[in-house]
C-alpha cells in the first residue's frame, strides 16, 4: 500500500469520525419520565405532567401543551400564541383517527404550529350539548343554539343575531338584527323541495346564510 493511499485512508477515517461526532444524537428519559432528545447543542423534552397533560419545551425557550378541560375537551397551546380547542365530541372523534395515540398527535401539533413558526392561530370547535354548536376561527365567531323555549338563536362576532320560532300553527317565523323577517307556513315547508326534508335547525341555518349573511 503506497504512502498516498494510506494518507487518503487516514483522512477518510478522520472525516467519518468528525461527521459522526457532529451528528451525535442522544435519546434519554429524565427522572420525571419525560423523553429527552439532544443533538448538536439542541435539546427538547416532552411528556405528561402529574395531571396527565402533555408538555413540551426546548432550550430555545419554546413551550407547548395539550391539556384536558373539565368538560372532557382538549386544548393545544404554545409559546407562539397558537391555541386550538377541541370539544369533548370532536376530541373523541379526532383521537380515534389517531388510534388513541395522544402523544403522537401532540408532537404532530408541535411540529405543525410551533416548530413551523406559525403564530397567533386560534380556533375552537365544540358541540357539547344537543343543539349547541360553536365555531370560532382567527377572527369570526358564530353560534347556533336552541334555547329553553325551543326557539333557535344565532349570533356572531360582528354583533349580528337571528332567531327562529315555530308558532302553534306549525309556521316558522324568522327575524334578524338587520330587520329581516320571514314567515314560512307549514304548508310551504311540505310543498317546497328546499324545505321538505329539512328539520327546523337546518332551515334556520339556511335562512341565516341566505338572508342575514347574504352568502
Amino acid at each position: 500500500m503506497t504512502r498516498i493511499t494510506k494518507t487518503l485512508i487516514l483522512l477518510l477515517i478522520v472525516l467519518v469520525t468528525n461527521a459522526n461526532a457532529q451528528e451525535k444524537r442522544e435519546y434519554t428519559t429524565d427522572i420525571f419520565g419525560y423523553k429527552v432528545y439532544k443533538c448538536n447543542g439542541y435539546e427538547e423534552k416532552f411528556g405528561k405532567d402529574i395531571m396527565g397533560n402533555y408538555e413540551y419545551e426546548n432550550n430555545r425557550r419554546e413551550k407547548a401543551s395539550l391539556e384536558k378541560d373539565v368538560f372532557g375537551g382538549m386544548t393545544y397551546s404554545d409559546s407562539n400564541g397558537n391555541e386550538i380547542k377541541y370539544g369533548k365530541i370532536q376530541w373523541a372523534e379526532l383521537i380515534r383517527k389517531w388510534n388513541n395515540d395522544e402523544e403522537g398527535f401532540f408532537m404532530n401539533m408541535v411540529d405543525k404550529y410551533m416548530k413551523s413558526r406559525k403564530k397567533q392561530f386560534r380556533e375552537e370547535e365544540e358541540e357539547e350539548l344537543p343543539g349547541h354548536d360553536i365555531h370560532m376561527g382567527n377572527i369570526d365567531r358564530e353560534e347556533f343554539r336552541q334555547d329553553i323555549t325551543g326557539d333557535w338563536q344565532y349570533r356572531n362576532s360582528e354583533g349580528q343575531t337571528a332567531s327562529l320560532h315555530i308558532d302553534v300553527m306549525g309556521d316558522i317565523n324568522y327575524s334578524d338584527s338587520d330587520g329581516n323577517k320571514a314567515v314560512i307556513s307549514k304548508k310551504t315547508m311540505h310543498s317546497q323541495r328546499k324545505f321538505r326534508h329539512r328539520n327546523p335547525e337546518e332551515i334556520f341555518r339556511h335562512l341565516v346564510k341566505s338572508i342575514l349573511l347574504d352568502l
